[in-house]
């Protein structure tokens, strides 16, 4: 029964891992003209074994571990992004539309009726997210922990914000801010804010990566010139794929 099992499972298996390796590469046939030595030293039959390689090792049990791990911790900053996304977005809808009052109707007896009072009351709850305990509430309950994955991400790949320096007593202000432990302060927080703020937006940008960057612009080069530079042109080709990228996430 287990061997059945197995004969039935692997075949699944090794698609899947077909999937991310592709099929394995086809062994060259050898020219009846060409003897043995000649055959391995062909361009096919080398290129053949420079793929057999990468293909052996893309299908090893390792490289199928990494690859799960990191396809698992892709879903989880997705799942991650769309929660803060969905949330930040419009978590208490639009505000309530008042019901029109019928003409000939007098106002104590249009305050009286049904659509008027569960319009009340639902203006009522939506007042109530949008007060600023609503928020406070909302962030305590469910902001927070979406936010956790945003900075354990900026503390992995910027480290804490740096602290500023004690400042000696009798030191005023002016010659505080010139002292040097102050000086590199600044410059540290400022990298640090560069590095943070860049993080946060790689989580918006998700799968779109990062944006295309324009390409250095040589001194004395006119700006028609420039854009006519391949370089510039493969800049705006990626960029609008980009944009597009984003705006089809906003979606």
């Amino acid at each position: 029964m287990r061997k059945t099992l197995l004969l039935f499972i692997i075949p699944f298996i090794c698609l899947a891992q077909n999937n991310d390796c592709g099929e394995r590469p086809v062994k060259p046939v050898q020219l009846e003209t060409q003897s043995k030595k000649e055959y391995k030293q062909s361009e096919l039959y080398i290129n053949y074994k420079h793929d057999l390689k990468i293909w052996k090792k893309c299908m090893s049990p390792l490289a199928i571990s990494e690859r799960d791990e990191g396809k698992l911790e892709k879903q989880k900053i997705e799942a991650t992004i769309e929660k803060f996304k969905e949330k930040i977005s419009n978590p208490c809808g639009d505000k309530p539309q008042k019901p029109i009052k019928q003409r000939g109707q007098k106002h104590d007896d249009y305050i009286k009726t049904t659509v008027y009072l569960n319009y009340k009351k639902v203006l009522k709850e939506w007042k109530n997210c949008m007060s600023p305990q609503g928020i406070s509430k909302r962030n305590e309950a469910t902001m927070d922990k979406d936010f956790e994955a945003i900075l354990n991400k900026i503390r992995e790949n910027c480290g804490d914000k740096p602290s500023k320096p004690f400042r000696e007593k009798g030191l005023n202000h002016d010659e505080y801010k010139q002292t040097q432990s102050y000086i590199e302060y600044k410059q540290n927080l400022k990298a640090w804010n560069d590095c943070s703020s860049l993080t946060k937006k790689r989580f918006s940008w998700g799968e779109c990566g990062d944006k295309p960057e324009k390409p250095f612009r040589e001194e004395g080069l006119n700006h028609e010139e420039y854009k006519q530079k391949p370089s510039y042109i493969e800049y705006k080709r990626k960029l609008n794929t980009w944009r597009e990228c984003i705006d089809s996430q906003k979606k």
